[in-house]
């Protein structure tokens, strides 16, 4: 469980950076974050910076093409996987008020640390060259980690059947070009 007898007051960090993970501050792993939608929904709250998001709002950004009459209870059903996996505290809301990222003491973004490095090295700038160095390089650092994890509609939807009849169109199609 996040911070669970850590001692800390530093927040376990969402990377969104490269591979999706959670960590804990001294690096170790916070938990393994739910692939395919889970990812998505755990991917557009942290983008949100804390703010809460209408149930209608994630179900657009889960299925873009068209959500299934399912769609609230497969979202419930996805945060509640998101929190068996990464602790109670990761998300806050239900389907009625909408559901946030709980930014702050418990959890925070790796693009939010880097931001407040950026801004930490502006600040520093012209008083002490040297810290203001020192914060852009672990801000670097933070960014070399790889370019934002997007998936698209196809990656959510592998273990769906639509995964498999296009392998079976794709297998149909090679047979019948090769005749």
């Amino acid at each position: 469980m996040p911070n669970a007898g850590r001692g800390t007051h530093q927040p376990n960090v969402i990377h969104l950076l490269g591979s999706l993970i959670a960590v804990h501050p001294d690096g170790s792993s916070a938990g393994s974050v739910p692939a395919g939608r889970a990812s998505l929904l755990v991917q557009r709250l942290a983008a949100a910076s804390g703010t809460a998001l209408s149930v209608d709002t994630i179900i657009d950004a889960l299925w873009p093409k068209g959500a299934p009459a399912t769609a609230n209870r497969t979202v419930a059903s996805l945060v509640s996987r998101v929190r068996s996996a990464l602790g109670p505290d990761v998300i806050d809301g239900n389907t009625t008020r909408g559901y946030r990222f709980n930014l702050g003491s418990a959890w925070t973004t790796d693009v939010t640390l880097a931001e407040r490095l950026v801004n930490e090295a502006q600040s520093r700038s012209s008083s002490a060259p040297a810290l203001a160095a020192a914060s852009a390089h672990r801000g670097l650092d933070m960014l070399d980690r790889g370019v934002p994890v997007v998936l698209s509609d196809a990656d959510a939807d592998a273990d769906s059947s639509d995964a498999s009849d296009a392998s079976d169109a794709s297998a149909s199609s090679s047979s019948s070009s090769s005749s």
